[in-house]
């Protein structure tokens, strides 16, 4: 059967809307396995960190840059798919899309340059250039240039040993630790998407450093790279931010959360793509346990986390290793591949 798609200039093909992110783009394919029973990620292996991505889902292409994460193209191949336009049939395999059929529906344009015609939030291209029964053989939706229709857009500020300051599109919530609710986290962010009880001592090693707490619950926010640990008295008692590089062993599970901590030896926030060097620069020197590096032969600092060993990994290669680094109110997990930070634990001091 030939696939069927609305398509509507800067803003969407079907159910693919510009600036949804990749965690969401690729959560929605996970339960559309009969229509997408083939998907492929694409991206830069030696630069996983600062990589754009891109989705092939024969016939679409679907283009994430860095570092936002978010759908920016949405590209269709032709003629082997059907798209229509504000309730016209705009192309199928037996009605191929032409230059002239373009302007009719369209209406005029600016003559074509490297054979492409464009219009707000969309671009046809056009190969040859014999004239009005020239076919499309593709065509992609962008942004409109001025386009104002408001977007969910949200950002985390790191306040090491504090907590987070999150902005969602215009509004700002501090969440500190040992102040913040769990109730306030309903009012201010929304529900999570899971609830997760703490039963593991092993885990909470990781995020309380003993076994006082032997109850509490984690909320996860899968589409906000969140994670926080609430206590028995219905505090936030951690916060962590997860950077989903690709390659780490946890891309894919949480969005990207665009974290930065600002930093005390520049004017630039520092945020997942920095080497390590510069969070000591700012943070100070690490303070986990020490080991000789083979690589420099010179004393650093951090604990190796495998993550592989985890459940949910069956079946997957090539997973990577990291690194725990602690410094005063955060724990930086560095990425022993990409060097990229995968994700931040911020704790109270």
């Amino acid at each position: 059967m030939t696939p069927s798609y609305e398509v509507v200039p800067g803003h969407s093909v079907g159910s693919f809307k510009l600036g949804d992110t990749l965690w969401h783009t690729l959560d929605y394919l996970r339960a559309q396995k009969t229509t997408f029973p083939k998907i492929e990620i694409s991206y830069d292996a030696d630069n996983a960190s600062t990589t754009s991505i891109t989705l092939r889902l024969s016939p679409i292409i679907l283009f994430f840059p860095h570092p936002s994460q978010t759908l920016d193209r949405i590209i269709i191949t032709l003629p082997s798919v059907e798209l229509s336009y504000e309730t016209r049939l705009l192309a199928s395999s037996q009605d191929h899309l032409t230059r002239a059929k373009v302007g009719r529906i369209l209406g005029p344009t600016y003559a074509p340059t490297g054979g492409k015609v464009s219009y707000p939030g969309i671009t046809f291209d056009i190969p040859m250039s014999n004239g009005r029964d020239d076919l499309v053989n593709a065509l992609s939706v962008v942004p409109k240039e001025k386009d104002n229709e408001k977007k969910e857009v949200w950002e985390v500020l790191i306040l090491p040993g504090k907590g987070i300051t999150f902005h969602l599109s215009d509004t700002q919530t501090d969440i500190i630790i040992g102040q913040t609710t769990s109730q306030d986290l309903l009012l201010d962010i929304g529900p999570p998407l899971r609830e997760f009880w703490k039963e593991d001592s092993r885990v909470s090693k990781i995020w309380i450093g003993d076994d006082a707490l032997s109850t509490g619950y984690f909320w996860n926010y899968f589409q906000y790279g969140l994670d926080f640990l609430i206590n028995d008295e219905g505090f936030v008692e951690k916060v962590i931010c997860h950077s989903n590089i690709p390659g780490t062993a946890l891309f894919q599970r949480y969005a990207r959360c665009p974290w930065r901590i600002q930093s005390s030896t520049s004017t630039k926030p520092l945020d997942f793509t920095f080497p390590i060097l510069e969070f000591q620069e700012s943070l100070g020197k690490p303070s986990s346990s020490q080991y000789v590096s083979p690589n420099h032969g010179q004393e650093e600092e951090g604990m190796i986390l495998d993550r592989s060993v985890e459940g949910g990994f069956e079946g997957v290669t090539n997973l990577g290793i990291s690194r725990l680094r602690g410094f005063n109110g955060v724990i930086l997990e560095e990425d022993e591949m990409s060097k990229g930070i995968s994700s931040v634990l911020i704790y109270h001091v």
